[in-house]
């Protein structure tokens, strides 16, 4: 919804006005969860603003700008391992339906 209000309205239309500090608070909480997706995307980039941000928040957007989505059509497939070149498994995984987030 939040996404779509971004896109639909504008910044002036009473209707945006009234869900604004929802909205900010929805993607600060988003963004300290180092939650992403295309629709989240949208929301940060109008809502996350420079002037309102933290160490922590900073830490934040770092990870999720360097986070990859891998798709697969392997069914039942649990995690993916990045091995770098020494042997070490160096990132995380994270499921969500039949996408995988590394981290």
């Amino acid at each position: 919804m939040y996404a779509n209000l971004i896109n639909c309205e504008e910044e002036s239309s009473e209707l945006y006005s009234a869900y604004r500090e929802q909205m900010e608070r929805f993607a600060w909480m988003q963004l300290e969860n180092r939650r992403i997706n295309d629709i989240l995307h949208i929301i940060y980039k109008r809502c996350c603003t420079e002037r309102d941000m933290t160490p922590e928040r900073i830490r934040a957007v770092y990870d999720i700008c360097h986070a990859y989505e891998i798709k697969t059509t392997v069914k039942n497939m649990a995690f993916v391992m990045v091995i770098e070149p020494d042997g070490t498994i160096s990132q995380s995984t994270v499921q969500m339906s039949d996408c995988i987030f590394i981290q």
